[in-house]
């Protein structure tokens, strides 16, 4: 095991991966940070989506985000057959909605009403608020 003190964390990537990297590393109260450092590095700000947006309008944010990026916008990519990829068999439990799915849908969340009364869920809340918000004025708009 590696000690790491006072480390500002940049993770590139905010996939299942990269979001638990993150979150390990902040909750053991390091700096993370991933917009800014893609931003920095690559001098453009990161193409980012809504995922309320993805969910709402498919077809229009995958469009959009495959413009911004440069790629080509494949509309047969929004469907596909449920199933269980080999590669996510090891992480399953994180996998079984998506497996389940045969295109974007809403997901159930934590709303206001059931964190309230939960201090530590408050503190969490109000920490990331901000992030979030910051995140979300970035997304593309379509």
């Amino acid at each position: 095991m590696v000690a790491v003190k006072d480390a500002r964390i940049a993770v590139i990537g905010a996939g299942l991966m990269g979001h638990g990297i993150a979150q390990v590393f902040a909750l053991a109260g390091h700096d993370v940070t991933i917009y800014d450092a893609v931003k920095d590095a690559t001098g453009r700000r990161p193409v980012l989506i809504d995922s309320d947006a993805l969910v709402a309008h498919p077809f229009k944010t995958i469009a959009a985000y495959c413009a911004a990026v440069g790629i080509p916008f494949i509309p047969q990519a929004l469907t596909w057959r449920p199933r269980m990829e080999d590669a996510w068999r090891r992480t399953s439990k994180w996998h079984e909605m998506a497996s389940q799915t045969s295109g974007f849908v809403p997901t159930s969340t934590l709303g206001w009403d059931q964190i309230k009364d939960n201090p530590l869920l408050v503190g969490y809340f109000e920490y990331h608020l901000p992030f979030y918000e910051k995140l979300r004025d970035a997304a593309i708009t379509i």
